[in-house]
């Protein structure tokens, strides 16, 4: 029980400081609108953004954030972060829960909830009301009460795997479930076939409720959007079969410990772990393989894999800890220990100084986050015992210093805003006005202004004399310039929370 508080609180202490840096994305932006329209026609069944049913993903993500606009209707960006922050922080605790169920070892296995809890990948898809997040998270529980015995395991493993199912459909079946029990078989490890087709068969059975649920409300739409996703595997956002390979990248401070293990073999000659490790990279590698021969690939959709990679990591930083307290590491792995901290401190104090130079307000506390830094740097290099703690506390530093400090991405342009856009969306005098554009807009931009926009070729498809019109850029419409049919009564220049621009006119017909 203490380690499970100590990876969730760790793991809440690095999420909470994020909320505002990654910038709401398309993802997001549908998750929000979704849960506000349920919010207000309690349509709890059918998901809308706004009048438009959306059936693409799954609805129990957006069940989380409702509560949110139920107890307040014009709620905080902190306060809709919470349900996915409180729910990413969980991975570290079942990571924690399946490594000591799987090889008996406790501390280890609270090495891999913190590890995980702490990559790159899991901070970035944890502050951003991602759909993969709660897809992998609830596939992890539910390995967990695959592996553990016990019935309250096993009804735990079975909800699990219909939460992920109903968090973003059987996905996580074929990168997370499968290559487990493949790697499980290819190394000849006992597989519970009983309490697999129990959990697979009543976790598909309840998650499939749902969409059966919706294809008979609104089959024209259920179909359609069925065709869609199965085409959009193969059609949409293709890459190459070798995408995945930056996954050390996504590893964030781990990078060392995760190559580490992927090489272990020809590192590590010692054998006391050896099945272990090649258990976790057959998992890893597995998953890895099974995502890259999908054509369709996006930086989140490894998330799954991350998981055994986090666990493997763990398992390294154990070898490494345990050789430097008998003094049985070689040469080259107390290089790479020496590596992980010496990159990492500066890294890390790096990071920090970044924010203090380009936001002033913050340069005192995020100096001294720096200094900090470098002190636990300089602790680590002299007592490389206590490597991960070091480690650990680093990336802390890091995400304290990122605290409010706007998003990651660059400024477009240096205009000032009109107003912000909590101010915009509190704007007495927009209140009743419908909103179109000429432009092509994503459920991003509709989110953050709070308006549902109707996209238009004509003016004759407006039949109101007084609208909002939006514009993506900062360049005014056509229809504006010139002998324009419109008068401009008033216009709002908005930066968004991901530091690009978007134009509102309240107009006129003449």
């Amino acid at each position: 029980m203490k380690q499970r508080t100590i990876i969730y609180l760790f793991s809440l202490l690095l999420l909470l400081p994020l909320v505002y840096v990654f910038g709401t994305g398309i993802m997001e932006a549908r998750n929000l609108i979704s849960a506000q329209s349920m919010a207000l026609d309690h349509d709890w069944l059918i998901p809308h953004l706004y009048t438009e049913i959306r059936l693409n993903k799954p609805p129990l993500p957006v069940w989380l954030t409702v509560p949110v606009f139920l107890l307040n209707p014009e709620p905080s960006l902190f306060a809709l972060h919470l349900p996915v922050i409180l729910t990413t922080g969980l991975l570290g605790v079942f990571c924690f829960d399946l490594y000591r169920a799987l090889f008996y070892d406790e501390k280890t296995a609270l090495y891999a909830g913190l590890v995980v809890s702490s990559m790159l990948l899991t901070l970035k898809l944890g502050t951003t009301n991602s759909w993969d997040i709660y897809s992998v998270v609830f596939m992890t529980g539910a390995l967990v009460g695959l592996v553990k015995p016990g019935r309250g395991r096993l009804v735990a493993g079975t909800l699990f795997l219909a939460a992920s199912v109903l968090s973003k459909g059987p996905v996580q079946l074929y990168t997370m479930l499968l290559p487990f029990l493949a790697a499980l078989l290819l190394c000849r490890r006992p597989v519970p076939w009983k309490r697999l087709a129990a959990i697979l068969f009543g976790g598909t059975l309840l998650g499939s409720l749902w969409y059966a649920y919706a294809y008979f409300a609104v089959p024209h739409v259920a179909a359609g959007v069925a065709r869609g996703e199965v085409s959009a595997w193969s059609t949409m956002h293709t890459a190459s079969f070798f995408f995945y390979l930056s996954f050390p990248g996504f590893a964030g401070a781990w990078a060392l410990a995760c190559l580490a293990g992927i090489f272990d073999r020809w590192l590590n000659r010692e054998k006391e772990y050896r099945a272990e490790m090649t258990f976790l990279l057959a998992w890893f590698l597995l998953s890895l393989l099974l995502l890259s021969l999908v054509p369709e690939k996006k930086e989140r959709y490894l998330m799954p894999a991350m998981v055994p990679l986090a666990l493997l990591s763990a398992q390294v930083l154990r070898h490494w800890v345990s050789g430097l307290e008998k003094g049985l590491l070689s040469r080259t792995e107390r290089g790479m220990v020496a590596l992980h901290l010496s990159l990492g401190t500066p890294a890390a104090a790096g990071i920090c100084l970044f924010v203090a130079w380009n936001h002033s307000e913050y340069a005192l506390s995020c100096i001294a986050f720096a200094l900090l830094c470098l002190g636990l740097g300089a602790f680590g290099l002299k007592y490389r015992t206590y490597l991960v703690p070091v480690s650990c506390l680093m990336v802390l530093l890091v995400c304290l210093a990122a605290f409010r400090m706007g998003s990651t991405r660059p400024v477009v342009q240096k205009t000032p805003p009109t107003c912000s856009l909590e101010e915009l969306r509190a704007l007495p005098r927009l209140e009743g006005l419908p909103c179109y554009s000429f432009d092509n807009f994503s459920p991003t931009e509709e989110w953050e202004t709070g308006r549902d926009t109707t996209r238009i070729a004509s003016l004759g498809d407006v039949p109101e004399k007084r609208f909002l019109l939006l514009d993506t850029d900062t360049t005014p419409p056509a229809v504006l310039m010139g002998d324009s049919p419109l008068r401009v009564v008033e216009r709002f220049l908005v930066q968004t929370s991901r530091n690009d621009y978007i134009t509102l006119f309240i107009v006129e017909k003449k």
